[in-house]
């Protein structure tokens, strides 16, 4: 019921040993991995997945992850993914904007219609708008 809830098309349960397995087959199909699990026995698969998402604190799995939620909540990995991908919506966003506007910027400074000062000061200016549109993801609220 969790993995349909979040949209996972597949899951296993089995062995630790078989988990790294089913891992790399599905890696060399194409697909991309999430490997969540809770225990030392989920290293191993946590560490072969394109992104390790360990449950709980407990220490081996904690190390061998990428992301480690500190309880047990599985609601927690939907918003998780959620908020990643919106994370890295704003990213993408911000380098279309600061690559945007500093070619725009050095466009006009090229053909000569504004001054080298003047030219440093709007630089600056696009950097700082990249920068405070870029720390949108540090007030994102789950939804």
């Amino acid at each position: 019921k969790v993995a349909e809830e979040l949209g996972i098309r597949e899951y296993f349960s089995c062995w630790p040993h078989e988990k790294a397995r089913h891992i790399q087959r599905l890696k060399q199909e194409g697909e991309r991995v999430l490997m969540v699990g809770d225990g030392s026995n989920d290293s191993a698969a946590l560490a072969a997945a394109d992104v390790g998402l360990a449950i709980g604190a407990i220490q081996v799995a904690a190390e061998s992850a990428d992301v480690v939620l500190m309880n047990d909540d599985l609601r927690n990995i939907g918003k998780l993914i959620d908020t990643g991908a919106r994370v890295v919506g704003i990213a993408k966003r911000t380098v279309q904007y600061g690559m945007s506007a500093s070619l725009l910027q050095m466009a006009v400074a090229c053909a000569g219609m504004t001054t080298p000062f003047a030219s440093a000061c709007a630089q600056e200016c696009i950097d700082l708008g990249a920068v405070l549109y870029a720390l949108r993801a540090l007030f994102l609220q789950s939804e």
